[in-house]
């Protein structure tokens, strides 16, 4: 459907600073911004004397979860090819 495609596109497509979706685009620090956040594990090798050594299964601890948030900001933005390339 040709008003649902036009939604959609005006909604993601970030194509000139004058986009509606620019705003967010371009910077993540605002209150109301999408927010990336991610969550991440870390396995600890308990034994690595034996597992280098002589040749044993590595003993694994998991630790975590590790969490953050990325917060990007762009700047310098410039515009070439009508809007094709940032």
């Amino acid at each position: 459907n040709e008003l649902t495609h036009e939604a959609v596109n005006s909604a993601l497509v970030v194509d000139s600073p004058n986009s509606e979706a620019y705003d967010s685009w371009a910077s993540n620090t605002q209150d109301d911004a999408p927010v990336l956040h991610y969550d991440f594990h870390i396995f600890d090798i308990t034994n690595e004397n034996e597992m280098l050594l002589e040749g044993a299964k590595p003993k694994l601890i998991e630790r975590g979860p590790y969490a953050y948030k990325k917060m990007s900001e762009k700047f310098d933005i410039e515009w070439h090819n009508h809007g094709e390339y940032v």
